[in-house]
């Protein structure tokens, strides 16, 4: 089973990838075994001839960047990125558009929430060195899809943003297009899909909702990103269905909430050692979680 393909560098040209990597000189009427697939995730081609670029997530923050030359056939460690932004949930590197530039895409998503934000960088000398140059609004990550391309023409850099809009009933596909400035600065054009896409039915992202941390000492949070503003019913309860304390009941607004829970019961006495259940009420949903005290 292949991975993605990659048109290549000269006409005719097409890497593909998965249990080795094959080449095709002739539009990928016909595949060769060009070289072993070396188990980095093989990220862009190169300006040159022959360059694939591959990164291999390392513990930590740690990234490698590898480089292939010339149709080599093995690939170069060129650089160690240290990512300083904690809890990635994804990252991508996009060639640019002259010999050593290169673009770093993360994604990050705040621990414990189901929010996050984008941002991309940019290297000049084969990523060595990294310079920050756009950071996205924070958003919620299950409402958005969200694409990115290098252009062939110096300096450009395409972001495409898909998200419901859940007042039109229609998904909205939000193109930031494009920088010509190495992802500097956007201009953005927003464009509604098709009619047979508007008709389709767009529901509403469940609420996110997680513990941290868990288990815990002292204290410990509920953390609820909501779509809208709703009433919510937050209790405790302990492993024989007794009511523990009631934490919340009212109305959070929309966006990210916390809710902190002493580990003390409803007459302020701090609670035994053990299992909890947290029951968590939104609007017509419910939902349980465990909990541990220790």
């Amino acid at each position: 089973m292949y991975n993605h393909f990659l048109s290549g560098s000269v006409e005719g040209e097409i890497y593909k990838f998965g249990q080795g990597i094959f080449i095709s000189s002739d539009y990928g009427e016909s595949f060769q075994f060009f070289a072993e697939n070396p188990y980095y995730f093989i990220c862009d081609l190169g300006i040159e001839p022959g360059q694939l670029w591959a990164k291999e997530n390392l513990g930590g923050n740690n990234i490698d960047l590898y480089r292939m030359d010339d149709y080599s056939g093995q690939f170069e460690k060129i650089a160690r990125v240290d990512s300083s932004l904690c809890f990635s949930t994804l990252n991508y590197f996009y060639r640019g558009a002259n010999p050593g530039e290169l673009y770093y895409y993360q994604a990050v998503q705040t621990i414990g929430t189901g929010v996050g934000y984008y941002s991309i960088h940019f290297s000049s000398d084969n990523g060595e060195n990294f310079e920050l140059r756009y950071q996205s609004e924070t958003f919620c990550w299950g409402c958005i899809d969200i694409r990115m391309v290098s252009g062939r023409d110096e300096g450009t850099f395409y972001v495409c943003r898909k998200a419901p809009d859940y007042h039109l009933g229609a998904w909205v596909l939000e193109i930031s297009n494009y920088s010509s400035d190495t992802a500097k600065t956007f201009e953005t054009y927003t464009h509604i899909l098709d009619e047979t896409v508007m008709q389709k039915e767009i529901k509403p992202p469940a609420p996110v909702i997680s513990l941290y941390p868990n288990p815990f000492q002292q204290n410990t949070s509920i953390y609820l990103s909501l779509n809208k503003q709703e009433n919510v019913s937050i209790s405790v309860y302990s492993l024989n269905g007794r009511l523990v304390k009631h934490l919340l009941e009212g109305k959070l607004l929309s966006g990210k909430n916390e809710i902190e829970w002493n580990g003390k019961d409803a007459l302020g006495n701090e609670v035994k050692n053990g299992l909890y259940f947290v029951k968590v009420k939104t609007g017509k949903a419910s939902k349980s979680f465990k909990i541990i005290k220790k």
